[in-house]
């Protein structure tokens, strides 16, 4: 049964994932050795101190949540936090792992529990229907409560037996997406460079609030666009998306 998960996931989450990924990827044993930005007060101090209990080689890690644009965020944390009451109610309800698509907004008050009662009934009625349909690549189109919805059960799902359902949403506007990524690292950069100075590795970990609808190659193309000197001493960009710290997704920029 799904757990109840605050969205968006506060930063020792996602830096939780994103150790757990780095670890899985070279071997190495990081854990958070200190929080500077929570002891040192007096002076701008950067988020975590990783160190490698074999080595006792360190990294500094910077972490963010970037929202698409200035008045996003509540919006995206009420859907977020919309659909975690329906995914509590319909993971380990549903035969294996649906993606539903939802729309950009969905209508204000909408009753979740309700919403995923009816979802389960449309996903048993019509499962046929949908496994054939992911079978070709397609998710099909539903109104479930009231709400258009597109459902889709890849095949390499259906086999699974995981029970579970993950959102997405159309592309929504982000002219302001791109700057709100360089104003992420302006502002932390600077608290890496004397790590960098000091000839310690570096990072800036990004919680990517658009994971769910924008591709990977997307967000990794507008963190490189962004990119100039200024932050040429910062070693390596991540970033995060899906459900940290055990349902995350991590993309190493650069």
């Amino acid at each position: 049964m799904a757990t109840t998960r605050l969205w968006p996931p506060p930063p020792d989450q996602v830096v939780e994932a994103f150790v757990r990924e780095l670890n899985t990827q070279r071997g190495t044993a990081y854990e958070i050795a200190a929080r500077p930005d929570t002891t040192e007060r007096a002076r701008p101090a950067i988020d975590y101190v990783l160190r490698d209990a074999a080595t006792n080689h360190e990294i500094a890690v910077e972490a963010s949540s970037i929202w698409r644009s200035e008045d996003a965020g509540k919006e995206d944390s009420y859907l977020g936090k919309w659909f975690e009451r329906v995914r509590r109610s319909a993971a380990g309800r549903v035969p294996g792992f649906f993606h539903i698509r939802l729309p950009i907004r969905v209508p204000f008050g909408a009753d979740a529990d309700r919403f995923a009662e009816e979802l389960i009934a449309t996903i048993s009625e019509n499962l046929a229907a949908i496994v054939k349909g992911g079978q070709q690549g397609k998710s099909l189109p539903f109104t479930v409560a009231g709400i258009a919805v597109w459902i889709l059960q890849l095949p390499t799902s259906t086999k699974a037996t995981r029970s579970d359902i993950r959102y997405a949403r159309p592309m929504p506007d982000m002219q302001e997406f791109p700057s709100r990524i360089r104003t992420c690292l302006d502002n932390k950069a600077p608290k890496l460079k004397p790590y960098s100075d000091a000839g310690i590795e570096t990072w800036i970990v990004i919680y990517n609030t658009m994971g769910v609808t924008m591709s990977p190659f997307d967000a990794e193309r507008i963190v490189r666009e962004q990119c100039d000197a200024t932050h040429a001493h910062v070693t390596h960009i991540a970033l995060v998306d899906g459900n940290p710290p055990d349902g995350a997704w991590v993309q190493v920029v650069r």
